[in-house]
């Protein structure tokens, strides 16, 4: 078992076009390494909420980026994106999920769909 946190979204399902709960796996920000609350990881975070990482001033901090994107897009170097698994809790199918992240926080959802059409500028 690696170590991921998960991102709870309500969402529209791209499948059966219902609007619930997904969790999204990630491995943003997910380290077996802590701090005294605790490991980095197997944590469930909403979109907007921070999550718990190195303190900026520890150099470790920007390790927080672990994103699978292989295209070399420019994006600030606060910000990284996910291509995350995902189930609909509604239809249960699988599903991808892209989040964009900035400085550790789950900011956004870019796109959802079937995990049969994960995009190729994501590694799985």
């Amino acid at each position: 078992m690696g170590a991921v946190n998960t991102i709870k979204i309500i969402h529209v399902c791209p499948l059966c076009k219902r609007e619930n709960d997904l969790l999204c796996q990630t491995h943003m920000a997910s380290s077996f390494d802590g701090d005294d609350t605790g490991r980095f990881c197997h944590t469930t975070y909403s979109l907007g909420q921070p999550m718990r990482w190195w303190n900026k001033n520890n150099p470790l901090y920007t390790t927080w980026k672990d994103g699978n994107l292989l295209e070399k897009i420019r994006l600030p170097d606060t910000q990284d994106m996910e291509c995350c698994y995902s189930v609909c809790s509604a239809c249960e199918q699988e599903l991808y999920v892209v989040i964009l992240f900035e400085d550790a926080i789950p900011k956004t959802v870019i796109e959802s769909e079937a995990i049969s059409h994960w995009p190729l500028r994501f590694s799985k």
